[in-house]
């Protein structure tokens, strides 16, 4: 079987961007799909486990969002728990 050598383009849009591409194979589809499930359930294990484990060095400043008062950040290093703001690029402590 000869297939057409016109190429046929669809247009997808994904909020402010559009872009033209090639119309793919629906049997190419079929098994991207295929393959991407069998993916999915050897990762699937993986999902299950809740939250992230960081390896974090030494000295290493981790921030996150004071539930309390979202206008201030919760800085850890090594333990030590401060609070405060990024003024000039630089953190500063508020008591």
């Amino acid at each position: 079987m000869v297939k057409d050598l016109k190429k046929e383009f669809i247009t997808v849009t994904f909020g402010s961007v559009t872009i033209k591409t090639e119309r793919e194979d629906p049997e190419v589809i079929r098994k991207n799909i295929i393959e991407g499930q069998k993916a999915f359930a050897r990762a699937i294990e993986a999902f299950k486990t809740k939250g992230v484990k960081l390896n974090v060095s030494k000295g290493t400043a981790l921030y996150q969002a004071n539930p309390n008062n979202p206008a201030l950040l919760i800085r850890n290093i090594d333990g030590k728990i401060d609070q405060g703001v990024f003024e000039n690029r630089q953190f500063q402590v508020i008591q």
